[in-house]
């Protein structure tokens, strides 16, 4: 029996592409890198490749067998430079982007700063921020969309910061750090950054003012002896301030604190309120649903604010969340550097090539997810979930460049849930509008604007 052959990039299944733009015309028309990439998974498998312009190479593939060949190489724990680009405004040599031991002993600092402690300040963050909001939704002064982002702001803004975002200097770091977030003319897919156009320098200046206004907070921090603080319960700038190394010096930099609290805090807002939404946006279309998240919570909670302890006892409620990752993960694309030539299903991958770990395909994968695209969130309850195999779930990302903060956000998500439920239901005007687009860092729910929001 003889082997068969290798065969080389240009054999990978894809679509025809432009000697100069490549693909990018066909994932602008698309509506996006996520969409396309979904796309054409579903027309040419699981392995797939593309190009973005004239020089960058790329593949993706949803089997979790690669996933997991890839995730065990130390050759893959770095990001693109097209990546690297889109987040430059998190200051240089952001954590995000950092690679081999660095990255390890980085991760081991950060890991429990983000455990039970710090998911029960952001539980009891949580309910106090939603006690504001609640009567304001419900009398209608502000829509659903609106309640979710200053419920993700206001909890993540004390949780990073250890700052009241609704005035002095953590509104003042609030209001730069979306429009950053939201001005930014960096997008994924071209391979540099759009220097030539004037906004970029416009938004390059607000960068700069942002990072001042934290440099200010930590230098107030420091002065009330932020540096000693200890408490691991505390925030998570606070925990940076104090953390140390094995010979006792201090482990993170003040830059390096910034940078760390700015890529926790970006990580959290718009993918916790984008997610909270998502889950709105499928219970208003199956109301039965909805309304047996609504007994459960009345069973379990009895009326009262819901607890880090008490949202671990609301398993239906967890597997409508998790469901919900699934079908509209927050982060829908993820990428990699192929730092050596790989073999890849057969297929040789010259080093260079960005990989790109389409999560949202993944999770559309009718090879994995029988009726991957029909709500189910009975694959997640009891021992259903153990059938799927390692990796075909992934929405925070996985292994060296994964998410530490999935645990946290599932909490956040959660907490945020359970307490609209008890007070709201949600309904769609008429025909539910389940199409996402890539908002601010997020996939978002298109129409979720239109959500109507009800007391119970």
């Amino acid at each position: 029996m003889t082997e068969e052959p290798i065969k080389n990039y240009n054999n990978i299944p894809g679509d025809p592409s432009h000697f100069v733009r490549g693909n990018l015309p066909k994932i602008k028309k698309a509506g996006g890198l996520h969409a396309y990439l979904d796309d054409l998974h579903a027309r040419r498998g699981n392995l797939v490749r593309l190009r973005l312009g004239p020089f960058v190479k790329a593949v993706s593939s949803t089997s979790p067998a690669v996933i997991s060949q890839l995730n065990k190489s130390a050759n893959f724990d770095k990001r693109p430079p097209l990546i690297r680009a889109s987040r430059s405004w998190l200051g240089e040599g952001n954590i995000a982007e950092l690679s081999g031991r660095e990255s390890r002993l980085t991760r081991a600092q950060l890991t429990p700063m983000l455990g039970k402690d710090s998911q029960r300040l952001a539980c009891n963050v949580g309910v106090t921020v939603l006690e504001r909001i609640l009567p304001r939704l419900i009398d209608k002064s502000i829509n659903l969309v609106e309640a979710c982002r200053e419920l993700a702001l206001s909890t993540m803004g004390e949780c990073c910061f250890g700052a009241d975002f609704r005035s002095g200097l953590g509104a003042d770091i609030g209001q730069h750090f979306m429009h950053v977030l939201r001005t930014n003319p960096i997008k994924p897919g071209p391979p540099f950054p759009p220097f030539w156009q004037p906004k970029y320098w416009h938004w390059r200046k607000d960068v700069r003012t942002l990072h001042k206004k934290v440099d200010e907070l930590i230098q107030k921090r420091k002065l009330t002896g932020a540096e000693k603080y200890t408490d691991p319960s505390g925030d998570l700038l606070g925990l940076l301030l104090s953390a140390r190394d094995e010979n006792g010096e201090l482990f993170f930099s003040e830059s390096e604190a910034r940078m760390a609290v700015l890529a926790f805090y970006f990580g959290g807002v718009e993918a916790t309120s984008s997610s909270i939404l998502w889950c709105a946006a499928y219970l208003g279309a199956q109301p039965d649903l909805m309304k047996k998240i609504q007994s459960e919570l009345d069973t379990v909670l009895q009326g009262r604010a819901p607890t880090y302890d008490t949202l671990w006892q609301l398993p239906f409620m967890h597997s409508v969340i998790i469901e919900t990752l699934r079908i509209s993960a927050p982060s829908p694309v993820n990428m990699r550097l192929i730092q050596e030539d790989v073999l890849i299903d057969g297929y040789r991958v010259p080093k260079g090539t960005v990989f790109f770990l389409s999560i949202i395909a993944m999770h559309h994968n009718p090879e994995l997810w029988p009726e991957p695209f029909v709500f189910k969130p009975e694959r997640f309850i009891n021992s259903d979930a153990e059938k799927y195999p390692r990796h075909a779930f992934m929405p925070f990302g996985v292994g060296a460049k994964g998410c530490i903060g999935g645990r946290f956000a599932i909490t956040e998500i959660s907490l945020a849930l359970a307490g609209l439920l008890q007070r709201c239901s949600f309904s769609w005007p008429d025909t539910p509008e389940l199409h996402g687009e890539f908002h601010s860092g997020a996939l978002v729910p298109k129409s979720a604007h239109k959500l109507i929001v009800t007391t119970r």
